[in-house]
Protein backbone atom coordinates (compact mmCIF):
# COMPACT_ATOMS: atom_id res chain seq x y z
CA UNK A 1 0.00 0.00 0.00
CA UNK A 2 1.65 3.40 -1.10
CA UNK A 3 0.92 6.08 1.43
CA UNK A 4 3.46 8.23 0.08
CA UNK A 5 1.00 10.98 0.83
CA UNK A 6 -0.39 9.80 4.06
CA UNK A 7 2.87 8.89 6.05
CA UNK A 8 2.45 11.92 8.28
CA UNK A 9 -1.24 11.47 9.10
CA UNK A 10 -1.16 7.74 9.40
CA UNK A 11 1.58 8.32 12.07
CA UNK A 12 -0.68 11.09 13.66
CA UNK A 13 -3.57 8.92 13.96
CA UNK A 14 -5.93 11.23 12.04
CA UNK A 15 -6.35 8.53 9.50
CA UNK A 16 -6.24 4.48 10.26
CA UNK A 17 -2.90 2.65 9.50
CA UNK A 18 -3.44 0.05 7.54
CA UNK A 19 -0.55 -2.33 9.57
CA UNK A 20 -3.50 -2.17 12.17
CA UNK A 21 -6.37 -3.27 10.15
CA UNK A 22 -4.91 -5.67 8.08
CA UNK A 23 -2.25 -8.90 8.35
CA UNK A 24 0.19 -9.00 6.07
CA UNK A 25 0.72 -5.30 4.76
CA UNK A 26 3.70 -3.58 3.63
CA UNK A 27 3.28 0.01 3.42
CA UNK A 28 5.71 2.07 2.05
CA UNK A 29 6.30 6.06 0.79
CA UNK A 30 8.41 9.02 0.74
CA UNK A 31 9.50 10.82 3.83
CA UNK A 32 8.50 14.11 2.26
CA UNK A 33 5.13 15.04 1.97
CA UNK A 34 2.98 14.73 5.05
CA UNK A 35 6.07 12.90 6.83
CA UNK A 36 8.55 15.84 6.87
CA UNK A 37 12.24 14.93 6.75
CA UNK A 38 14.31 14.19 4.04
CA UNK A 39 13.88 12.85 0.49
CA UNK A 40 14.16 8.87 0.95
CA UNK A 41 11.72 6.07 1.39
CA UNK A 42 10.13 3.73 4.31
CA UNK A 43 8.82 0.05 4.12
CA UNK A 44 7.06 -0.68 7.17
CA UNK A 45 5.54 -4.04 7.53
CA UNK A 46 3.35 -6.22 10.01
CA UNK A 47 4.60 -9.91 9.16
CA UNK A 48 7.86 -11.33 10.28
CA UNK A 49 8.22 -13.20 7.06
CA UNK A 50 7.70 -10.34 4.64
CA UNK A 51 10.25 -8.14 6.43
CA UNK A 52 12.70 -10.82 6.32
CA UNK A 53 12.20 -11.15 2.35
CA UNK A 54 12.55 -7.72 1.92
CA UNK A 55 15.56 -7.46 4.00
CA UNK A 56 17.40 -10.01 1.57
CA UNK A 57 15.84 -8.61 -1.54
CA UNK A 58 16.17 -5.10 -1.37
CA UNK A 59 19.61 -5.46 -0.32
CA UNK A 60 21.74 -6.05 -2.08
CA UNK A 61 19.48 -6.61 -5.29
CA UNK A 62 17.98 -3.01 -5.71
CA UNK A 63 20.24 -0.94 -3.10
CA UNK A 64 23.87 -1.10 -2.93
CA UNK A 65 24.56 1.37 -0.46
CA UNK A 66 23.27 4.05 1.49
CA UNK A 67 23.91 7.49 3.02
CA UNK A 68 24.60 7.51 6.49
CA UNK A 69 23.99 11.24 6.82
CA UNK A 70 20.25 10.73 5.66
CA UNK A 71 19.52 7.72 7.80
CA UNK A 72 20.39 10.36 10.88
CA UNK A 73 18.73 13.09 9.50
CA UNK A 74 15.74 10.97 8.89
CA UNK A 75 15.96 9.65 12.73
CA UNK A 76 15.76 13.35 13.95
CA UNK A 77 13.46 13.98 11.73
CA UNK A 78 11.35 11.11 13.34
CA UNK A 79 12.23 12.09 16.80
CA UNK A 80 10.83 15.29 16.30
CA UNK A 81 7.70 14.25 15.02
CA UNK A 82 7.23 11.80 17.81
CA UNK A 83 7.20 15.32 19.67
CA UNK A 84 5.57 17.81 17.28
CA UNK A 85 3.75 15.93 14.74
CA UNK A 86 0.61 15.45 15.82
CA UNK A 87 0.06 19.22 16.50
CA UNK A 88 1.43 19.84 12.82
CA UNK A 89 -1.04 17.22 10.97
CA UNK A 90 -3.46 18.74 13.19
CA UNK A 91 -2.72 22.14 11.81
CA UNK A 92 -2.25 20.61 7.97
CA UNK A 93 -6.08 18.90 8.24
CA UNK A 94 -7.43 22.81 9.95
CA UNK A 95 -5.64 24.79 7.10
CA UNK A 96 -6.79 22.05 4.72
CA UNK A 97 -10.12 22.31 5.22
CA UNK A 98 -10.22 26.37 5.68
CA UNK A 99 -8.77 26.74 2.67
CA UNK A 100 -11.64 24.25 0.97
CA UNK A 101 -14.13 26.67 2.55
CA UNK A 102 -12.63 29.77 1.37
CA UNK A 103 -12.38 28.62 -2.26
CA UNK A 104 -16.03 27.66 -2.03
CA UNK A 105 -16.93 30.95 -0.71
CA UNK A 106 -14.91 32.48 -3.60
CA UNK A 107 -16.76 29.86 -6.35
CA UNK A 108 -15.00 27.35 -6.80
CA UNK A 109 -15.89 24.25 -7.36
CA UNK A 110 -14.27 22.38 -4.49
CA UNK A 111 -14.37 18.19 -3.84
CA UNK A 112 -15.95 17.32 -0.25
CA UNK A 113 -16.21 14.26 1.97
CA UNK A 114 -19.47 13.85 3.96
CA UNK A 115 -18.82 17.39 6.30
CA UNK A 116 -15.88 18.34 5.53
CA UNK A 117 -13.64 19.31 2.22
CA UNK A 118 -10.99 16.81 3.28
CA UNK A 119 -8.98 14.62 5.93
CA UNK A 120 -5.77 15.03 4.58
CA UNK A 121 -3.49 17.76 2.79
CA UNK A 122 -5.19 17.82 0.23
CA UNK A 123 -7.56 20.13 -1.39
CA UNK A 124 -9.01 19.46 -5.05
CA UNK A 125 -10.92 21.88 -7.10
CA UNK A 126 -12.94 20.84 -9.98
CA UNK A 127 -12.45 22.49 -13.47
CA UNK A 128 -12.74 22.31 -17.39
CA UNK A 129 -9.42 21.99 -19.31
CA UNK A 130 -9.15 25.92 -20.08
CA UNK A 131 -9.55 26.73 -16.51
CA UNK A 132 -6.97 24.18 -15.10
CA UNK A 133 -4.34 24.96 -17.68
CA UNK A 134 -4.82 29.06 -16.91
CA UNK A 135 -4.99 28.48 -13.28
CA UNK A 136 -1.42 26.64 -13.82
CA UNK A 137 0.15 28.47 -16.06
CA UNK A 138 -0.19 31.70 -13.80
CA UNK A 139 1.02 29.82 -10.51
CA UNK A 140 4.00 29.31 -12.41
CA UNK A 141 4.51 33.04 -13.09
CA UNK A 142 4.12 33.64 -9.59
CA UNK A 143 6.30 31.20 -8.50
CA UNK A 144 2.88 29.30 -6.24
CA UNK A 145 3.02 25.71 -6.37
CA UNK A 146 0.36 23.87 -7.30
CA UNK A 147 -0.61 20.97 -9.55
CA UNK A 148 -2.79 19.92 -12.35
CA UNK A 149 -4.28 17.00 -12.88
CA UNK A 150 -6.46 15.06 -15.54
CA UNK A 151 -7.95 12.31 -14.09
CA UNK A 152 -11.57 10.26 -13.00
CA UNK A 153 -10.55 11.63 -9.70
CA UNK A 154 -11.24 15.18 -10.92
CA UNK A 155 -14.68 14.51 -13.07
CA UNK A 156 -12.21 15.09 -15.73
CA UNK A 157 -10.00 17.98 -14.82
CA UNK A 158 -9.13 19.78 -11.55
CA UNK A 159 -6.13 21.46 -9.90
CA UNK A 160 -4.90 19.93 -6.46
CA UNK A 161 -3.34 21.52 -3.95
CA UNK A 162 -1.66 20.81 -0.71
CA UNK A 163 -1.23 22.86 2.62
CA UNK A 164 1.84 20.57 4.56
CA UNK A 165 4.09 23.14 3.88
CA UNK A 166 2.25 26.33 4.81
CA UNK A 167 0.85 24.15 8.03
CA UNK A 168 4.79 24.07 8.57
CA UNK A 169 4.76 27.41 9.08
CA UNK A 170 1.90 27.42 11.26
CA UNK A 171 -0.12 30.21 9.49
CA UNK A 172 -3.25 30.52 11.04
CA UNK A 173 -6.77 29.58 9.54
CA UNK A 174 -7.51 33.07 8.64
CA UNK A 175 -4.82 33.10 6.32
CA UNK A 176 -6.37 30.47 3.95
CA UNK A 177 -8.71 33.24 2.85
CA UNK A 178 -5.89 34.92 1.44
CA UNK A 179 -4.00 31.97 -0.52
CA UNK A 180 -7.97 31.59 -1.79
CA UNK A 181 -7.96 35.24 -2.94
CA UNK A 182 -4.60 34.60 -5.16
CA UNK A 183 -6.03 31.43 -6.30
CA UNK A 184 -8.98 33.55 -7.51
CA UNK A 185 -7.00 36.25 -9.33
CA UNK A 186 -4.67 33.74 -11.13
CA UNK A 187 -7.90 32.17 -12.40
CA UNK A 188 -8.89 35.24 -14.31
CA UNK A 189 -8.27 35.95 -18.11
CA UNK A 190 -6.64 38.74 -17.61
CA UNK A 191 -4.51 38.94 -14.12
CA UNK A 192 -3.89 41.86 -12.03
CA UNK A 193 0.18 41.42 -11.39
CA UNK A 194 0.23 44.05 -9.01
CA UNK A 195 -2.82 42.88 -7.24
CA UNK A 196 -1.60 39.09 -7.15
CA UNK A 197 2.20 40.94 -6.18
CA UNK A 198 0.30 42.51 -3.05
CA UNK A 199 -1.58 39.43 -2.14
CA UNK A 200 1.32 37.24 -2.11
CA UNK A 201 3.96 39.92 0.20
CA UNK A 202 1.01 39.98 2.52
CA UNK A 203 1.33 36.54 3.32
CA UNK A 204 2.59 35.27 6.78
CA UNK A 205 6.73 34.95 7.31
CA UNK A 206 7.73 31.34 6.44
CA UNK A 207 9.50 30.38 9.73
CA UNK A 208 9.89 26.66 10.03
CA UNK A 209 7.36 25.62 13.38
CA UNK A 210 6.88 22.30 15.27
CA UNK A 211 10.57 22.01 15.55
CA UNK A 212 12.98 21.76 18.77
CA UNK A 213 13.88 25.27 19.82
CA UNK A 214 17.66 26.20 19.19
CA UNK A 215 19.14 25.30 22.20
CA UNK A 216 18.09 21.64 21.69
CA UNK A 217 19.46 21.52 17.97
CA UNK A 218 22.25 22.66 18.80
CA UNK A 219 22.83 19.89 20.94
CA UNK A 220 21.64 17.69 17.97
CA UNK A 221 24.58 19.39 15.66
CA UNK A 222 27.04 18.44 18.16
CA UNK A 223 26.52 14.26 17.18
CA UNK A 224 27.06 15.38 13.34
Amino acid sequence: YDVSQMYGLIAAKLIPNPLELHENVVIFGGTHKTLPGPACGLILTNNDVLHEKMEKTINPIYIRHTQMHQKVSLLFALIEFEIYGKAYEERIVELSNALGEALANLGFDVGKTEDKYTKTHEVFIYTDEELMNRIYNNSTLFGITLNKKKKRLFKGYGIRLGTQEIARYAWPASSMKQVAQIIFEISNENVDDNKVRKLLAGLPDKRIQYTFDKSVRDRFQRFL
